[in-house]
């Protein structure tokens, strides 16, 4: 269990306000995706398309990287992933969080 924290109710975890998210908008092989869940939230389209644009944008705006293929990274896009970060050498390894649409 993680430490009490002083003046805080409740239990808190630092890897709940640490973890990124990531979005992911092409199918990709299960062991794949199983290394990324072990890293990162990850919220998976597996084809991105009119009926799901404005949730894909609206899941970059929280997203601190994006992975696929196939797909035209826009400006319209870009604007709204405001959070994207350049990859890291090294990640810690934590617990798995998944939301798929």
């Amino acid at each position: 269990m993680p430490p009490r924290l002083g003046g805080h109710h409740g239990w808190f975890g630092k890897e709940l306000f640490m973890r990124k998210r990531v979005v992911l908008y092409r199918q990709v092989p299960g062991e794949v995706l199983e290394s990324l869940w072990v890293h990162f939230d990850v919220t998976v389209f597996e084809h991105v398309n009119e009926a799901n644009r404005v949730r894909f944008v609206d899941a970059l705006r929280t997203a601190h990287g994006i992975m696929g293929n196939r797909m035209q990274i826009t400006s319209e896009l870009l604007d709204a992933a405001a959070l994207l970060e350049t990859p890291q050498p090294s990640l810690p390894a934590t617990t798995r969080s998944m939301s798929t649409i």
